[in-house]
């Protein structure tokens, strides 16, 4: 955990709330789809600069236009709000005016972004070491005063394993587990199951992957099949109000979603890494490697001490904002000859994203006929 200068850090009590830069004449299935600062997709709107995308940009001139809905959603968590905190809601027929300033919270959260970069200009050499988050800490407005009665605090003790294993150790006895240590050998994979999203119904679930990057899930619902692809290039999905291509966080997800080795070949994905300590993940004390992927994204892996299994990975990207976090809860991990969690949660800023992914069936190199992977016509 970073710790901070308290005398350089300001406590402003004020209002930080979703700052108005999207036009009114996007839609929310555009909202929806705006991404994080992963760059996803050269030469397209992912790319360009917000302002160009959107109109009434103020404060985020510059920044991808595909980095918004997360920027968005790291605001909407640190003051633990819903969009129509800053945003218009047209109630009567459920369509959004984002270019509106007609609300007062939105006008003062620009001064609020304003104040939040120049504090960490002037004193933390230009890093995000001050966000929405420190002051506001997921309540609208930030506590100035500390609580009463007030209980001393309680010494806190921290456990040290006397030895830990090298790094290639842990890589080598979870991937021989997941792969045998052969995972070109592996060339295809059908998982069966359910997946619950945040409104916690459970839907039949079949999903289709193609080494190395290729993939298809298909969710079964009372409205219809629910299609989600890419092809190794586009993603896409497809339901009852047809069929659009992904940008954004959402094409990023399930491009995340299609890395086949992603999750088998970890020593070969992550070359900087090492020991932070120890933690505790899903009920398990476990190792936690830091792995640095490049200037805008690292990831935190934690390995079951006992199994050696992967039980938790932790992504961070930077934004202008600050850290946006991704998690991932690896459970129940079954097969004979090779490993697979049953369960996986997923958890994203913005909770509609999240899904619990539970698996009865996986079979490798199986033939994939009939499948097929690119995006149908619209």
């Amino acid at each position: 955990m970073l710790k901070f200068n308290i005398s350089k850090v300001i406590f402003f009590s004020v209002i930080l709330c979703i700052i108005c830069i999207f036009t009114a004449s996007v839609s929310v299935n555009n909202l929806n789809a705006s991404g994080n600062l992963k760059s996803v997709k050269k030469g397209g709107d992912d790319d360009k600069p917000a302002e160009e995308v959107f109109k009434n940009i103020q404060v985020l001139k510059g920044i991808p236009s595909g980095q918004l809905k997360n920027v968005m959603q790291f605001m909407r968590a640190s003051l633990n709000v819903n969009c129509g905190f800053c945003h218009v809601h047209n109630d009567v027929d459920h369509t959004w005016d984002f270019a509106s300033d007609s609300v007062e919270e939105k006008n003062v959260a620009r001064k609020m972004i304003d104040m939040v970069k120049s504090i960490n200009t002037a004193h933390f050499e230009g890093n995000t070491s001050v966000t929405c988050f420190t002051c506001h800490n997921g309540s609208e407005h930030p506590m100035r005063t500390p609580t009463l009665p007030q209980h001393m605090a309680e010494k806190e003790t921290i456990e040290h394993p006397e030895k830990l294993p090298e790094v290639s150790l842990l890589f080598s006895n979870y991937e021989k587990a997941v792969n045998n240590n052969k995972p070109e050998e592996l060339k295809t994979k059908y998982s069966k199951g359910t997946v619950t999203g945040m409104d916690g119904k459970a839907y039949p679930v079949e999903i289709y992957q193609q080494a190395p990057n290729k993939y298809l899930s298909i969710v079964t619902t009372p409205e219809g099949k629910s299609y989600k692809g890419f092809d190794g290039t586009t993603g896409w999905m497809k339901n009852n109000s047809g069929v659009k291509e992904l940008s954004g966080f959402g094409l990023q997800q399930v491009k995340d979603f299609a890395d086949f080795y992603g999750d088998m070949n970890l020593a070969q994905k992550y070359t900087d890494t090492r020991f932070i300590g120890t933690d505790t993940a899903n009920g398990s004390n476990c190792y936690v490697l830091r792995c640095i992927v490049d200037d805008k994204v690292s990831v935190r892996l934690y390995f079951d001490i006992q199994s050696g299994m992967l039980s938790r990975k932790n992504v961070y990207t930077k934004s202008i904002l600050g850290n946006i976090p991704e998690r991932t809860d690896y459970l129940n991990y079954s097969g004979s000859d090779l490993k697979y969690p049953s369960v996986m949660n997923f958890y994203y800023l913005d909770p509609w994203s999240e899904s619990q992914r539970n698996l009865t069936e996986v079979k490798y190199n199986v033939p994939l006929d009939g499948i097929d992977f690119t995006m149908p016509a619209k």
